[in-house]
């Protein structure tokens, strides 16, 4: 217990100089850079908290697996068709 307490404190402290440092960074480019580095952090940032669920227990019931994968298996079937499909018949029709 002890181990991981020390364990998300130095993720902790590690994620906030990265942050710091990135920021810092980030305040030198181009505002368009800016953005697309900030949108690209949120999307690292988002799939990593995504992730703790997965990691952080030791033992995943089954029912919470399948309630998982399950809905992983939906939201990319969303994805493919409000981000792909939709568009390609868009593009169909057009040409």
């Amino acid at each position: 217990m002890l181990r991981r307490g020390v364990g998300a404190v130095i993720v902790g402290v590690g994620t906030e100089v990265v942050l710091r440092e990135t920021a810092a960074i980030l305040a030198r480019f181009d505002p368009v850079v800016t953005n697309a580095l900030e949108g690209g952090l949120v999307a690292a940032a988002a799939t990593a908290l995504g992730s703790l669920p997965v990691v952080l227990p030791r033992r995943i019931s089954r029912r919470a697996s399948s309630m998982m994968l399950g809905f992983g298996a939906g939201l990319m079937l969303a994805a493919s068709s409000f981000s792909l499909i939709i568009p390609a018949l868009s593009l169909t029709r057009e040409g």
